[in-house]
This record gives structure tokens, sequence and C-alpha cells, in this order.
């Protein structure tokens, strides 16, 4: 089920539990967005071990190798791989891009003022994402942040972004990236490789190589220059080679 709530989207999918690294009385089993490790302050909290990025994983979500090869792909979209969208001071100086991040948890804790679950679980996801993207991470230095949060036993992915970041990253191209990689979400499927996909998808965005033709809503493409490669095959080319380099 796909909604659409400001300049986010959602996709309701059902998931599973698994045992985190966090001792039971540190873990909440109902998470709200204050209560959520912060990655660079606090990374043995996010299962980063003792160094600083940009994911957190408190609930065990993925293995270890898994968070270590995201986390360097977090790391490299914004220390290389996106252009800088800030001002041209700020670049000069800097000449980072755009900050991309992931949270990921078991469990939201829902208010209780809403009847119907649905409305519950899309009003939560809102906010834990947009709290994390503009209060309690906000790593990004112009509001160049964006938010991946997955919350597995609520089946919820939101992705949430910044003004700057909005320029290139519109609802209609985070629409496609989700009916495109939102399967792996699913029972069955591949948390990891998924989260991959949609951070090479939205780093392709983020620089331009790519938009969403709204002209056209039988395009199931992302067109571009005629040089472009689709997200999915880079993050396959990507995944195989650290594969590679890990084994």
């Amino acid at each position: 089920m796909l909604r659409v709530y400001g300049c986010v989207l959602v996709l309701v999918v059902m998931c599973h539990a698994v045992i985190g690294q966090l001792d039971d009385e540190e873990r909440p089993d109902e998470w709200n967005p204050e209560d959520m490790p912060h990655p660079v302050r606090n990374p043995q909290h996010c299962r980063l071990g003792q160094k600083a990025g940009f994911l957190c994983d408190p609930d065990g979500i993925l293995s270890p190798r898994s968070v270590e090869l995201l986390d360097w792909l977090l790391r490299g979209a914004y220390d290389n791989d996106t252009i800088c969208p800030c001002s041209t001071y700020w670049c000069e100086k800097t000449r980072k891009g755009t900050h991309i991040s992931v949270a990921l948890i078991n469990r939201m804790k829902l208010a209780e003022t809403f009847q119907d679950p649905d409305t519950a679980v899309m009003q939560a996801a809102s906010n834990f994402a947009l709290k994390l993207q503009n209060q309690h991470w906000n790593f990004g230095s112009c509001n160049n942040d964006v938010v991946i949060f997955f919350s597995r036993d609520d089946g919820v992915l939101f992705i949430s972004y910044g003004r700057t970041a909005a320029l290139r990253l519109n609802s209609e191209v985070v629409s496609y990236i989700q009916r495109q990689y939102g399967h792996y979400f699913r029972p069955g499927g591949d948390t990891f490789v998924g989260l991959a996909e949609i951070i090479i998808a939205i780093r392709q965005v983020v620089n331009g190589n790519y938009h969403f033709d709204p002209n056209n809503p039988n395009a199931e493409q992302l067109v571009g220059g005629t040089d472009h490669v689709t997200s999915g095959i880079l993050a396959t080319v990507i995944l195989a080679l650290v594969s590679r380099i890990m084994s």
C-alpha cells in the first residue's frame, strides 16, 4: 500500500523481528524519535562499533557486515559521490554533498489518538523521520539531509528530505524509487539490498543525472542524459565489487 504524505512517501509492508546488539534494558520495545541513538555521538548504540557513521540499527535488523557496507555507501555519498548543493562559499570550503542517513527500528511508539491503525503508523513515521532530519540528527549544512527510515514491525518505509535536497528529490522521484525497490522490504525480501539500491538511486538523482518524467506516467525509468546507467544496475555493480573486496 503506497501513500504520499507531503514531501515523503510511505510504503506499508509486513515484517518480522530480529534480536539486536543492545542489552534488553537499554533497548525500548517501542521507539520515540528522541530515544533514537545518535550515530555520531553514540555509534556503539547504533551497532557501528566505536566509529561514528550515518546509519543507526539499534534493534539489529541488519547483520554487522551489512551495517558496515551500507555506512560505507552513505559516507561515500556525502564525502565524494554527490555534488555540493549548498552556497558557493560553503561548497568551496567543504566540498561535501548531500547527507543521506538511515534509521532502522523494530517498532515505533504509536499515538493513541488515532483510531485507524494506518493513520497512526503514517503519522508516527512522518514525525519520526522529520524529527531525525530536522532536530535530533540534522547532519546537513543547508537543509541537504535525506533520512531513510524503516520500522519493520510497523511495516513502514519513509523517506524524508530537506528543502535543498527537495530541489531534485521531489515526490515523483521518491514515488518511483519506492515502487522500484519497496519489494525488498516485504517478507522474504533483502533489506540490505533494498537500502543499497535506494541510496544509490538517491545519489544519482541529487547529482542531477536523472529525473522522473511526470508527463509520461507509463515510463518505468528515471530519464536523463544519454550516458545514464540505471540505479539498480549501478547498485548491483557496487555490491559485487564490495563483496569481492570483503571476501
